[in-house]
């Protein structure tokens, strides 16, 4: 019989389906992304797939970093 789920047992649930969700999109940004050599793309994606999480929270840093130094523009200029 199926009862109601606590929401411990619901947090347990959604969060590895979210962080899968978000580490597959990561993945497709990745393959996408015309920036980035062949040999980038694999490695992040190989670093997304064995390690998710530290993947996931190193591809975002890195993406965040890479976004910034992009929309500044050049000081003195």
């Amino acid at each position: 019989m199926i009862t109601a789920l606590s929401p411990a047992h619901l947090l347990i649930l959604i969060v590895p389906l979210a962080l899968t969700i978000v580490v597959i999109v990561a993945i497709v940004v990745t393959a996408r992304d015309r920036t980035m050599t062949t040999i980038e793309q694999l490695a992040w994606i190989l670093v997304l797939i064995v390690f998710p999480v530290v993947g996931l929270v190193a591809w975002l840093v890195v993406r965040l970093v890479s976004r910034g130094h992009r929309a500044r523009p050049s000081a003195g200029v």
